[in-house]
């Protein structure tokens, strides 16, 4: 996958940032976690707190009522799908174990439906039990 050059740069700038905290914490920062996005301290963000602050910026922006995290996660897998990612690739982005288990991530505009079937044995068109 092509990663914008403003994308690399910011997120070397963030690194430097981060190695700044490294530094501040000594021992105790968790880099044995490896997280690109951490507390101060390298530890885990709360998923709660990036929804919260995530939900935050979309109210500023005036984003349509129900605008979330989530929304937009299905979003860049619909953009995904759209320029031609196979499902199986996708899935595994989105964190899904089984592309089959996960229809729904597959409705998109017309247009950029494709013929080939990316999941063998998966039928999307017949309906699943629990799926609406």
């Amino acid at each position: 996958m092509k990663v914008p050059a403003s994308a690399l740069a910011a997120l070397r700038a963030h690194r430097k940032r981060q190695d700044e905290f490294r530094k501040k914490f000594g021992p105790a920062y968790r880099a044995d976690l490896d997280l690109i996005f951490a507390n101060p301290d390298g530890t885990a963000l709360r998923p709660n707190s990036v929804s919260s602050v995530v939900s935050l910026l979309f109210r500023r922006l005036n984003l349509p009522k129900g605008a979330s995290l989530h929304s937009l996660r299905h979003s860049h897998g619909s953009h995904l799908l759209a320029d031609g990612v196979p499902l199986p690739v996708v899935s595994e982005r989105l964190g899904h174990s089984r592309c089959g288990r996960r229809r729904r991530s597959t409705r998109m505009r017309s247009e950029a439906k494709t013929t080939r079937r990316p999941c063998a044995g998966t039928n999307f068109n017949a309906a699943e039990p629990g799926i609406a």
